[in-house]
């Protein structure tokens, strides 16, 4: 008996030496092994539901072998979630914005492989400032891309790794219009590599084309120049050109002052030019004033592989209209029109989020701010409600309904001024653990001296918040970081 009592007190006593031993040796037990990685997977699953895939992955790669989890140090540690409690005051006044879900994920149609390849992956802060005066290039002088489009890094085969900014020459200076081209590694720093498009080519080329009885104003007139508003450019890879589609108009004393209401189409063999007049024409038959492209990313999980393209544009300023684009990029496929929204509407751009088209256009008051419209479609840009050439009327589609519905605006109720500005285009953008986000780009038209100030234009630039299952959000930031866009307290 007495022999047994000692066996049990050994066997005791060996266990809790055992413990201690594990312990010092960092020897976990199964069932903590076990609960330290269901743990760990939680906060992988947490992570990717707060702050996208890339933050679940981070979280499930730091589970060592021996299956204990490693906290993050370091620069890392600051690309954190917005917490709940924090609100973001606003210049402008009306809502705050919360951090709760404004840090969103994504899927892979709306955010391409480039969009988030390593090499555009960046650590370091990267601090844009929106202002009332001019952003200012390398050498110190004002950037003049007004209306402009983005080109980014990859977009062009592969060979292209910087971002391209394509936009107006100074407005106010009709003789000068043209299109201006400045390229950037990091969204900051601007280098001007000059004239795409210049008034004195575009004219002589306009007096050669007899396809429109319109040119006849400018090949009797040798002091006439035209207008060139809103410019885009696109990769083809089918051509593997790069093409620039532009609203081209010639301004009159009498209504309407735009009369032509053309789109002019132009093409490179390189983003920094020289781009070469295609054609000008009314797509589909119809009268076009501010255009925008859409491109369908390259690895689209519907499968496409032609990198699908659309015009979008403001057809007689009546309503806004997509149209396929051909596969060389160079005109519309047909003259089918799907109608987006009706109205009076223009600055179209189009992008999608959390598998939902979305349409930014603002109101037309000339060179006054006016309040930014969201409207949403889930039937996509040919898909919908379209219409034949038979079916127009004085350039008015009749008996069909638009496909993309009125939703609340992004900014607050109280901001009738989109910020003082006009979407122009809408950029996809990585913080610094590559999650993807948007940002919003604005021109501001009159803010410099005189009664308009046009030709003191000036640009706005702010994170666009797409969470799941919430508005689109667009709130006024006095600074903040490319690669850590939902910090609060950058100054």
């Amino acid at each position: 008996m007495m022999l047994k009592t000692c066996t049990a007190h050994c066997l005791i006593l060996c266990f809790f030496l055992f413990m201690a031993t594990t312990d010092a040796m960092e020897i976990i037990p199964w069932w903590k092994k076990k609960r330290d990685k269901d743990k760990a997977a939680k906060e992988a699953i947490a992570g990717s539901e707060g702050g996208g895939a890339a933050s679940a992955i981070k979280a499930a790669s730091t589970i060592t072998k021996s299956g204990k989890s490693k906290k993050h140090k370091g620069k890392d540690s600051k690309y954190n979630a917005l917490p709940d409690d924090i609100s973001l005051p606003n210049k402008f006044g009306g809502e705050t914005f919360s951090g709760k879900g404004h840090n969103p994920a994504t899927s892979a149609p709306e955010f391409p492989k480039w969009a988030c390849s390593e090499d555009r992956i960046q650590k370091e802060s990267r601090i844009i400032r929106p202002t009332d005066t001019n952003l200012l290039d390398i050498d110190g002088k004002p950037i003049h891309a007004h209306g402009g489009g983005f080109l980014a890094p990859h977009q062009g085969g592969g060979s292209n790794k910087r971002w391209w900014w394509y936009g107006e020459t100074s407005k106010g200076n009709p003789k000068g219009a043209g299109v201006n081209a400045y390229s950037s590694s990091d969204l900051l720093h601007w280098k001007h590599e000059g004239l795409m498009i210049n008034q004195k080519t575009l004219v002589g080329k306009l007096r050669q084309l007899k396809s429109s009885s319109a040119f006849d104003v400018i090949r009797n007139n040798q002091s006439a120049v035209v207008i060139v508003e809103r410019p885009k450019v696109i990769y083809c890879p089918k051509t593997s050109k790069y093409v620039m589609w532009f609203h081209l108009d010639h301004k009159q004393t009498k209504k309407p002052h735009y009369h032509w209401r053309l789109v002019a189409v132009a093409t490179s063999d390189h983003p920094n030019g020289p781009f070469h007049l295609h054609h000008a024409f009314h797509p589909a038959g119809l009268p076009s004033l501010d255009v925008s492209l859409y491109q369908l990313p390259a690895d689209d999980t519907n499968g496409n592989k032609a990198h699908e393209a659309f015009l979008i544009r403001a057809i007689d300023n009546k309503y806004i209209g997509s149209s396929k684009l051909r596969e060389d990029f160079l005109d519309v496929e047909s003259t089918d029109v799907t109608i987006l929204t009706a109205g009076r509407r223009e600055a179209p751009v189009v992008f999608r989020s959390n598998g939902i088209y979305r349409l930014l256009v603002t109101e037309t008051d000339g060179w006054t701010p006016t309040a930014l419209h969201l409207l949403n479609g889930t039937k996509g840009l040919s898909g919908g409600e379209a219409s034949k050439a038979g079916n127009r009327k004085n350039g008015v589609i009749n008996g069909k309904v638009a496909t993309f519905s009125e939703a609340r605006s992004p900014t607050p109720p109280n901001v009738k001024s989109s910020y003082d500005s006009q979407v122009t285009s809408i950029i996809q953008h990585c913080d610094g653990l590559g999650r993807p986000y948007y940002i919003y780009v604005g021109d501001r038209w009159n803010v410099g001296p005189g009664k308009k100030g046009i030709e003191h234009a000036g640009y706005v630039m702010l994170p666009l918040s797409t969470p799941n299952n919430k508005p689109v959000s667009l709130q006024w930031r006095s600074a903040w970081d490319l690669y850590d866009p939902w910090n609060l307290n950058v100054k």
